[in-house]
């Protein structure tokens, strides 16, 4: 899965929750922050609003594309639940080594 696919979807997703911030631990590792990260996305992907902001979102890129737009704008509507379901049934630890965060 394409890295930059990955970020603007957990970035989108996580713009549009509440987040509970705790202090952070000293200790914590680059892979630990990637998989909670992961699962936290994973529950707001299960939310329909959340998906249709992203998909919203990812067409609204589509408009940088001129010409294409609308072959853009179809790839977004057929790719996205793709995406998101490839997120849903891979295991975080599998993503974040995936990305080499693990």
């Amino acid at each position: 899965m394409n890295p930059l696919i990955f970020l603007v979807l957990a970035t989108v997703a996580l713009a549009n929750a509440e987040v509970q911030f705790q202090e952070p631990d000293a200790d914590v590792s680059p892979c630990e922050v990637c998989t909670v990260a992961l699962d936290q996305l994973k529950k707001l992907l299960q939310i329909d609003a959340v998906r249709n902001e992203v998909e919203v979102l990812m067409k609204g890129v589509c408009a940088a594309f001129g010409p294409v737009k609308g072959l853009c704008e179809a790839l977004v509507g057929k790719g996205i639940d793709i995406v998101f379901d490839f997120i849903q049934k891979q295991k975080s630890q599998d993503i974040c080594a995936k990305i080499r965060l693990c």
